[in-house]
Parts: C-alpha cells; structure tokens; sequence
C-alpha cells in the first residue's frame, strides 16, 4: 500500500517564508523591531499561569459551596494578581449566569476569567507571526507555520509520526481559512481568528490528553478506545486521518493529486454524494490548483468541509462560487440549464424519469424567492433558508434524488417507525 505522506506534493513553504525575511528593506526591517518590542511590551503585562492559579485559590468556594456576591467580587479584585484586575470587571461578572439573590458559582466565573487570558495569549502568539504588510492580520502560509509549531506541544498529536506533521498542518490550516476566509483574501483578521469558533475547537485539543497507544498511526486499525477530545473533535489525529485515507483512496493513480476522473469517485460523508460532471468542472476551475488539471490535499480538504458542513454560511459560499459562471453574482435560468443538464442524462441513463428543465428551474426559483425575478443572487439563497438543498440539487446526483423523491421517502421512513 502506499504511503499516505508519499503521495502528497511537499511545498517548501517555511523555507519560502525565510527566504523572504532575511529580503527586508531597512523600512521592513525598523517596522519588524518595533512589532517586537510591542509584543513583548503586551506579553510582560499579561497574567501568567501563577498568576491564574493564584486567582482560582482565592476563588476556590468554601465547603458549603458559597456563591460570590458582587460585593466580594469587588473585594476580590483589589487582591488579586495586578495582571488580572483588568480582567475581574462587573461585564465579567454579569456574564455568569446568577442564583436568585444575584450571586454567582465563583467555579465558573474563574473559567472565563482564565479562557479571557488564553486567548488574549493566542492573539499575541499570532501577532508574532502576523503579516507585516497588513497590520493586525494573518496569510494562510503564516497561519500554517503557526500550526506547525503548534503540533510538537500537543499532547494529543504526540504519538503521529513527523511525517503526518505536514498533512495535518495543510489540512487544519484549510478549515481556519476555509470558515474565516470566505472571500478568498488569502488573509484573517488576528482578533477574529482568535476568538473564533474554530480556534476554540482547536485550543480544546491542545488541551487534550494524548491518545490510546496505537499499533501504527499512519493509517493500519485505529480501534475503538477513542477518547471524547479524538472522537468528537474535528482537529483530531484520528479526524485528520480518516480525511486522508478517503484522498489516498480516490487517489487511483498514487501520484499525491487527484484528476477530475478520481474526484467524480469522491462520495462524500456517509457515501451520500455522487457528483456531476459540471461540479468536478467548476470545482477545477474555481480551485488554486498545485498542477493543471489536478487537484491537491488542500483543495479536497475544501471540498470536504463543504459537504460537512452544507448550511453553512462558509459552505454556502463554496457552493455558490461554482454556480456563479460569471463571477458577477448573477444565477439565472441559463445556468440552472446548465448544471441540471448532467442530472437529467444520468437520470435518462438509468431508466428513470427526469422532471422537465421547465419544472426545475421554477421550482429553484420559487424556493429562492429572489427580488429580481431574472436572477438568483447569493443573498436571495442565504435569505430564503434553502440555500443547502439548492445547491444539492443541482451539484449532486444523489442530493437530486433525494429531494425529488422526499414524499416517497418520508413514508417509507414511517412505514419503517410502525
């Protein structure tokens, strides 16, 4: 069998990065020195652990569970560590769900204080690798370096051999970038990223106690002791795995991309997709492909979390990209023409009967309720709530399929319940 790091084309990007840095102009080179000094200027005013765990002893409630009252609160201020004082606010405190004579479990109130100081500590660890030409944000290519220093210090990666370093590295890069770069900018804004939800899924696992000793952790049986952290978060070893074993499948020819033949194969979660013809075209055309005509780790990444994650508004945006030919916003019955086309002929194909294009494209339009009535907009799909089972219809044979047949379906599903 092959290698799973073996078929992967392995980009130079630290070394790119490098490269780069030692090229400052003397402007580039005064602005980096004045970052630093900013950064470690924030860093010495921030809490450090000490000064956390002193803050959770004072907090600790007394054997018969006190609450805290928003007059100790205050008093608890004044002795606390000088670098949490600035923490320790009534927004804080009003932020904790009160008993009824206005006191809160001091338990939790210290758990936002400290979740506050981790991330305000993951912001200025960006900061150190932010993008010097635009202030205050990140480029993937930064944000991939940011991770790949990151795996040594998990516990939870720990026993994945180096070589999965870089395929995990790609892989949790694509998600931050793919849920927070919806426009495709190539960049994030430091303070969202990290206090987004996807940084918070991420922080979870490097919390995480390593995982059950495996027999091989490139991609032999796992078995089943998989702990709460690798069974349930997406950032997960085991997660990250899986992902790959499903693009080294599909990978028929073994040479680390897949051609558009190879991603007609992909079936997606549950082995509920089959794709047509014009989504693998137009996922071609609107991805950064390493090679002509093939398509990378990275890129099937993307593909997968749209499926993943269908309803989103991440998702929405992927989709939408590849029904949008022109890239000016703008779905109309031409369009629709276009990507039923495929639908309608596997249909034919295999005995069945195809709705007319007539019926198709009038039912997307009365689902989209758009304000033009010539064309479907992007904001026409968010609005109208049925974006995800539009996209189905058109990009997935089997997404079509199960639409048209709903009523059938359903009844068989109640049949089966009695």
């Amino acid at each position: 069998a092959p290698n799973p790091q073996e078929q992967l084309p392995r980009l130079p990007l630290g070394s790119q990065i490098r490269a780069g840095e030692n090229e400052d102009s003397p402007r580039q080179l005064l602005w980096r020195c004045a970052k630093e000094y900013a950064i470690g200027d924030a860093r010495a005013a921030l809490p450090t652990a000490e000064d956390v765990r002193i803050l959770e002893h004072q907090m600790a409630p007394n054997e018969d569970g006190e609450m805290l009252s928003f007059t100790a609160f205050q008093e608890l201020r004044k002795t606390a560590p000088a670098p949490l004082r600035p923490y320790l606010t009534a927004a804080a405190f009003l932020s904790v769900a009160p008993d009824r004579y206005g006191a809160v479990n001091p338990l939790d109130l210290h758990a936002l204080i400290e979740s506050s100081v981790e991330l305000d500590h993951v912001e200025l660890e960006l900061r150190e690798y932010g993008d010097n030409a635009v202030p205050e944000h990140i480029t993937e290519a930064e944000l991939n370096r940011y991770i790949s220093d990151c795996i040594p210090r998990m516990a939870s990666l720990s026993r994945f051999s180096d070589k999965f370093h870089w395929i995990y590295a790609h892989a949790a890069t694509r998600r931050f970038m793919f849920f927070l770069d919806q426009r495709r900018t190539n960049r994030v804004g430091i303070a969202k990223l990290a206090r987004s939800s996807v940084m918070a899924e991420f922080l979870k696992l490097q919390r995480a106690p390593p995982p059950p000793v495996y027999e091989d952790v490139l991609g032999e049986e796992m078995g089943e002791e998989l702990g709460m952290e690798e069974e349930w978060n997406w950032f997960s070893g085991t997660s990250i795995l899986r992902l790959h074993a499903q693009y080294v499948d599909l990978d028929s020819d073994m040479n680390g991309l897949l051609s558009r033949a190879e991603v007609l194969e992909y079936r997606g979660p549950g082995d509920a997709v089959k794709l047509t013809e014009a989504a693998v075209d137009r996922i071609f055309e609107e991805n950064n492909l390493y090679r002509v005509g093939e398509l990378d780790w990275k890129g099937f990444v993307d593909l997968s979390l749209a499926f993943e994650s269908k309803g989103s508004l991440a998702s929405m945006a992927y989709f939408w990209r590849l029904l949008d030919l022109h890239h000016d916003n703008r779905v109309t019955h031409v369009h629709l023409s276009f990507f039923y086309r495929d639908v309608c002929r596997f249909l034919e194909e295999n005995g069945l009967e195809a709705p007319s294009l007539e019926d198709v494209t009038g039912e997307v339009f009365d689902m989209a309720c758009p304000r033009n009535p010539g064309w479907i907009t992007f904001e026409d799909l968010k609005r109208c709530n049925l974006g995800a089972t539009v996209f189905s219809m058109l990009l997935d044979i089997n997404g079509f399929f199960k639409y048209d047949n709903r009523e059938n379906l359903v009844s068989e599903d109640d049949e089966e319940d009695e």
